[in-house]
Parts: C-alpha cells; sequence; structure tokens
C-alpha cells in the first residue's frame, strides 16, 4: 500500500507546517487510480482503501489510515488498520510511516 506511506509522509510535513493534520486538498493529496482498489477520505482527514475484488473470509473492511491529532504538545499519532486476515495481503501495512 505505497499510497498509504505517500498520504503519511504528505501528512507529516503539512503537521511540520502548519501544527494540525491536513485535509487530502490541504496537503495536496490526491486519490490514486487503481483497478483493483477505491480510495477515499470520508471527512477530509482520514486515508480508505476498499478492494475491488473479492476478499478473503473476514476481511471485509479492506485498508485504513485514521491520523489524529492530540493537543497536548502537538503530537499526532497514526492508526493504521486492517483486520487480521488481511494482514497475509498487506504484511507490512501497519509498518508504514511513524506512530507517533
Amino acid at each position: 500500500m505505497r499510497f498509504a506511506g505517500t498520504y503519511v509522509h504528505m501528512q507529516d510535513a503539512y503537521f511540520v507546517d502548519q501544527q494540525s493534520i491536513g485535509t487530502w486538498t490541504q496537503i495536496g493529496y490526491e486519490s490514486p487510480t487503481s483497478k483493483n482498489f477505491a480510495y477515499d477520505a470520508s471527512n477530509g482527514y482520514e486515508w480508505y482503501a476498499n478492494a475491488s475484488f473479492d476478499l478473503p473470509d473476514g476481511c471485509t473492511n479492506g485498508w485504513y489510515v485514521d491520523v489524529d491529532e492530540i493537543t497536548v504538545d502537538n503530537v499526532k499519532t497514526v492508526k493504521y488498520q486492517a483486520s487480521d486476515n488481511c494482514s497475509p495481503l498487506t504484511p507490512n501495512f501497519k509498518n508504514i510511516g511513524t506512530s507517533s
């Protein structure tokens, strides 16, 4: 999921400059095009990848990155989500970017 990594790095750069998280538009991120995944930002901040193909049993939510801003010390946390049954498809997904 290289697009998730790009998104996280763009959020990192925006955060350093603005001390806040940004929407896709604010950070300059554009949805990639793919025949296999649909990419979306439900509220402008999160990053979602939903497969256009049948996933293994138990892998129903696809993948998402949730960027949260914590007001104490302006620390940003990044949460990566993929159900355990999706992990074999993208084993390194949860290691993208930084966790704090």
